[in-house]
This record gives structure tokens, sequence and C-alpha cells, in this order.
């Protein structure tokens, strides 16, 4: 006995479900697309689902856009503040380096 499309669906709910933000973001590959677009059409639950999905982009973009971008003299003011760091002192060799030097001299 075959198994109707919307029992197949229904048993690949959560398949279809973890490819919502794909589908929101149009990235899927056609085929998929297509049984997507079968599967919102024979699910309510997936329907429901993808609302609540493109409602939590819709959010995301919104408080990304809420924090707003660096002034144009963010990027000038820490360039000049890394400046006026002092400068580290010139290079000294480490620890092992001046012994292996003097253990070198003693031959």
């Amino acid at each position: 006995m075959a198994m109707s499309p919307s029992k197949h669906i229904k048993d690949d709910l959560s398949e279809f479900e973890a490819l919502l933000p794909w589908y929101v973001a149009g990235t899927l590959e056609p085929e998929a697309m297509r049984r997507m677009d079968a599967a919102l059409e024979a699910s309510p639950e997936l329907q429901r689902l993808l609302d609540l999905t493109l409602e939590e982009q819709h959010q995301s973009i919104r408080l990304n856009e809420d924090l707003g971008a660096p002034s144009s003299s963010a990027l000038p003011d820490l360039m000049a503040r890394i400046a006026a760091e002092p400068q580290p002192s010139a290079f000294r060799p480490g620890l092992t380096r001046r012994i292996g030097a003097w253990l070198g001299g003693l031959t």
C-alpha cells in the first residue's frame, strides 16, 4: 500500500522543519525547494512553523538594524589610540637564548 503524500510529509515534518531557514533564505536546491513547497501546501503545521521562522528572521533584522553602525570616525580614532600606546622596548632574547649564548661562549 502506497503512503499518501500528506502522511509522508507528517512523517518527515522534522526534516522539513530543519530546512525552513534555508527555504526562507532561498538557498535550497531547486528540487528541495519544490519538495518544501509541496510540503507547505499539504501541512498547516509546517506553514505555521514557516510563519514563525519568517517572524524570527524579521526580528533578527530589526534588532541588527537597531544596533546601528559605528561612526565614520571610529576607525581613525582607534588607530590614533593604538599609535599613542607606548611601544615595546627593543627585542631582548629570552632566558633560554641567553643561557645558550653564555654556554656557547664557554668553549
